[in-house]
């Protein structure tokens, strides 16, 4: 079976950021929030910029842009 995405809506900010509207099956849902999740987790354990391990057993993101 093959996951489908399909874009609804592109918005575009003044900031550069965008808001992106889209459809997508059940199966597909499952694997974009799985793999999300297991990136972040990835992202937090090697400690790259923005993420932290500050208590093993909870994650703290920083995802303010300031500096």
């Amino acid at each position: 079976m093959v996951g489908t995405i399909d874009i609804r809506d592109v918005v575009e900010h003044e900031d550069g950021s965008a808001t992106i509207t889209f459809d997508c099956d059940i199966k597909t849902r499952e694997l974009l929030v799985g793999l999300g999740l297991v990136s972040l987790l990835e992202k937090a354990i090697n400690e790259e910029d923005g993420y932290a391990v500050s208590d093993p057993n909870q994650l703290e993101f920083d995802f303010d842009d300031s500096g």
